[in-house]
């Protein structure tokens, strides 16, 4: 039975709070993309990528030893699979931070919720319906908007970064989806983080410096988005999933790039402006077209794998 089946005294409570702790979850990966945009300030991005993925992955192999421990060899070819397409996915995000304002780089990112049926009709033969196709035209049509200049379209090299980004983290939910489904969820995080922190060790120690000691403000947004933006929300995300549908968990955390917007307008005072405004409401209402057409189970395996490295998390 789904977790809407669940007729017991309790179950409408626990709904509730698992709803809320969802919502809560995308609160504080909206808020993450202005921590990593401050911490960026001191440490190069693949280098503050690595950090965080190793570190992620230590803190959860110590959590749960005996999960890593016993994972089978499939199960370790998929974490290998799914761990590349997330910190490829990470990488171009994470150095667009650097070139272009949070609110572009969030609302780009949740793109992947509209490229994911895109990329499903082309590599599974899955044919999207007319609301994901709607929902794909809408949001491209809010990027257009807030790439529009007197001048005409302004797509510079952060924004293609974040499309980029985009791409890869649909990517990574096609990974999940046909590599995941009968893997233990936390085993799969774990080790997906650690082939990620692999990938992005081996790039970034090739092109940037060893980090030197952090001070203490961005070391404690190093440790807040490592312990609360990784393994909090994959522990409230493993509860909250089973006593809610997978559709409306993934239009909970499909919010995300909302709170971004708003951190980034109160904390870093980014002006967003009519323009971005009428952008930002196109690309989410074409994320959350695309989502509501059946697509929903699908990002909401994704926010397992998202937690698990929610860069900025990032993303």
């Amino acid at each position: 039975m789904g977790p809407g089946s669940d007729l017991s005294p309790g179950y409408g409570k626990r709904r509730v709070l698992g709803e809320f702790l969802l919502l809560m979850v995308a609160v504080s990966w909206g808020a993450s993309f202005v921590a990593v945009k401050y911490v960026l300030g001191w440490l190069g991005p693949l280098t503050f990528l690595w950090l965080r993925f190793v570190a992620s992955f230590v803190l959860l192999t110590a959590l749960f030893p005996s999960r890593i421990l016993r994972a089978k060899w499939s199960t370790i070819k998929a974490g290998a699979i799914i761990g590349f397409f997330l910190g490829i996915a990470y990488m171009p995000q994470t150095i667009a931070m650097q070139l272009t304002s949070v609110n572009m780089v969030a609302f780009l990112t949740g793109l992947y919720v509209v490229f994911v049926p895109m990329f499903q009709a082309v590599l599974l033969r899955k044919k999207p319906g007319w609301l994901s196709t709607a929902g794909a035209v809408t949001s491209l049509v809010g990027l257009g908007v807030l790439c529009l200049e007197p001048g005409g379209l302004r797509f510079g090299l952060g924004e293609v970064l974040g499309t980029l980004c985009a791409v890869g983290f649909a990517m990574h939910i096609i990974a999940v989806g046909k590599f995941a489904p009968s893997e233990d969820p936390v085993t799969i995080a774990t080790l997906q983080i650690g082939f990620a922190g692999i990938l992005t060790v081996v790039v970034g120690l090739f092109l940037e410096p060893l980090p030197g000691v952090l001070p203490a403000a961005p070391l404690a947004c190093m440790v807040y988005l490592t312990v609360c933006n990784v393994i909090g929300a994959m522990l409230v995300q493993n509860w909250a999933q089973q006593v809610t549908e997978p559709t409306r968990a993934a239009l909970l955390l499909a919010t995300e790039p909302v709170f971004a917007a708003i951190a980034s307008y109160f904390i870093l005072h980014e002006a967003i402006g009519l323009k971005g405004f009428v952008g930002d409401a196109l690309i989410f209402l074409g994320m959350i077209m695309s989502q509501v057409e059946g697509f929903g189970a699908a990002a909401a395996v994704e926010t397992s794998a998202k937690s698990g490295a929610k860069t900025g998390a990032d993303d």
